[in-house]
């Protein structure tokens, strides 16, 4: 049940969508490529962990990792690393869809599983054609609009099987364009909102030069290989969706950074980094998308050509820093592109609930702040809706509005949660976030 107390208001413009996401991997398990790295490697991942122990700060260069007291015993476990069934929402998504409306949401941001779809080239499941069919209408059952995404880091074994996003020539694009105007035909009528892609540039930093995903590879080339892929695969689902229909609203969810320099020797480092990391994958999908798709995580500070994140702000459970500001300047960097602009992606790790409140309703108030300054942005999803499987991290970042519990699949919503229902009225004009930050 909501909290008796009154719910603070957010003043954002009428018609301003407040949502949440999820990724079909991450809450329904599944067979794909990511099932088949999760078993092979999932004893090696616990070792790493339990050999790094505090130290461990995924990438952010800080301090201990604060949350490590609390994580050790699940971070060291081999469980943790397989996802499995998920959080059972493919058993749960009618109760789950109504708990988002309950909460006041009105848009739900799900992916279609390709492996489950499509479990062999060409061959189409149709009971899960008619599963997701049936999320889309109870999401309008219910008020919600469906924003349907069609890859979220996940895809057939078989495809990987063929060398995935990175395998040569024209097969791998043509098959997932095959997928999109199958998916696309299906919900013809049903959706009006398509996202191709999630993040494709992280993927292939992850997966093929950082070599931290699968298929933990190292090479500049096939990294390049797969990012020219993916934009291919964003550019021909877009054809095939707009053909079959002309008004669906076709965009990528593209990860976004805010590069901050902080000296005028670091700002030429930080514009490379922006136009590299931000807007490179952007520029080969110009003209081929109805919207922007932002997910924001990231506030990277560079002083004297060194980048930084340790900005004295609070930090999510896998310590990232909290920085809301950067969701407002990475918006002002979209402000000119002449296209709307959704917050596909904004949210942290916080099994607690210590910083959740406050930082949804700070990222609502950077957005309205941005609108008043002339950015077009028509709405923002929450990661995540549920407590689910965080990828190489495993089951126990939570980010959910809704925790789940991992032995019984029993939900319950969090306290910040309800502060995402009360939107009314309009940003004040002249609104600034620096002024009060």
């Amino acid at each position: 049940m909501p909290p008796s107390r009154p719910r603070s208001r957010i003043e954002v413009p009428s018609g301003f969508i407040v949502g949440a996401a999820t990724s079909t991997h991450q809450i329904e398990g599944g067979r794909d490529q990511w099932t088949v790295f999760e078993e092979e490697n999932a004893q090696r991942l616990a070792r790493v962990a339990a050999r790094t122990g505090a130290r461990t700060q995924y990438g952010q260069g800080l301090r201990p990792l604060e949350a490590w007291s609390r994580v050790e015993q699940d971070a060291v476990s081999p469980h943790n690393y397989v996802c499995g069934g998920g959080c059972d929402a493919r058993r749960r998504y009618r109760d789950d869809i109504a708990l988002a409306a309950a909460l006041g949401l009105q848009a739900y941001r799900f992916t279609v599983s390709w492996a489950a779809l499509e479990p062999k080239p060409g061959r189409i499941d149709t009971d899960t054609l008619a599963y997701y069919i049936d999320v889309i209408r109870q999401c309008r059952r219910h008020g919600l609009e469906p924003f349907v995404g069609l890859w979220h880091f996940a895809h057939p074994w078989w495809f990987e099987e063929r060398g995935g996003w990175s395998g040569k020539g024209k097969w791998p694009v043509a098959r997932f364009v095959s997928f999109a105007r199958r998916v696309a035909e299906a919900l013809r009528g049903e959706a009006r909102f398509f996202l191709p892609l999630n993040e494709p540039e992280m993927y292939a930093i992850m997966s093929y030069l950082a070599g931290a995903w699968p298929p933990e590879r190292i090479s500049v080339r096939l990294c390049l290989r797969v990012l020219r892929n993916l934009a291919a695969a964003h550019r021909g689902a877009y054809r095939v969706i707009k053909r079959l229909d002309a008004s669906a609203q076709v965009g990528s969810a593209l990860h976004t950074m805010y590069f901050d320099a902080r000296d005028a020797l670091s700002r030429p480092l930080a514009g490379l980094l922006d136009r590299w990391l931000n807007d490179w994958f952007l520029a080969w999908i110009a003209g081929r998308s109805d919207f922007l798709g932002v997910n924001y995580y990231q506030h990277v500070a560079i002083r004297n050509l060194v980048p930084f994140r340790d900005l004295g702000l609070p930090r999510s459970d896998l310590g990232w820093q909290l920085s809301p500001l950067g969701l407002y300047e990475v918006l002002m960097r979209r402000r000119g592109l002449g296209l709307p602009v959704f917050v596909t992606e904004y949210g942290l790790a916080d099994a607690q609930d210590r910083h959740r409140e406050w930082y949804l309703r700070e990222g609502l108030r950077m957005a309205a702040a941005a609108i008043c300054a002339g950015v077009d942005v028509r709405g923002l999803f929450v990661w995540s809706l549920l407590d689910n499987f965080e990828w190489r991290f495993g089951w126990w970042p939570r980010f959910g509005l809704i925790e789940v519990d991992r032995l019984t699949g029993e939900r319950r919503v969090r306290e910040s949660a309800w502060e995402m229902a009360p939107l009314l009225g309009t940003p004040s004009a002249g609104s600034n976030p620096r002024s009060d930050m």
